[in-house]
């Protein structure tokens, strides 16, 4: 698996901390073809709490949450993966799911 893709960034992984340039693209538009997303931890200084990656993280936070699961982490990274999408309704009633 490739984290890193020589597409345009919104068709490739975004690193949030890289990501103040696009502050102001929604999430939905920035992340859209998204599959990977690094997120740095935050430092334990008070200092942290009111930067950049304070305000990315209320940002695209929300949005992360929603749409990608926690794939994995280290002691500075958190690394995100798109959830798969949920079969439609009439596949699962066809295959007698419900």
């Amino acid at each position: 698996m490739r984290l890193w893709s020589k597409r345009s960034i919104p068709s490739g992984p975004i690193l949030l901390a890289s990501a103040a340039l696009f502050a102001h693209v929604p999430a939905e538009t920035l992340l859209a073809d998204v599959q990977i997303v690094m997120e740095p931890k935050p430092s334990d200084s008070p200092d942290d709490a009111k930067g950049p990656l304070a305000q990315l993280q209320a940002s695209y936070g929300p949005y992360i949450a929603a749409q990608f699961d926690l794939a994995g982490e280290t002691q500075h990274w958190k690394l995100h993966r798109r959830r798969l999408p949920s079969p439609p309704l009439t596949v699962l009633q066809r295959d007698g799911r419900s």
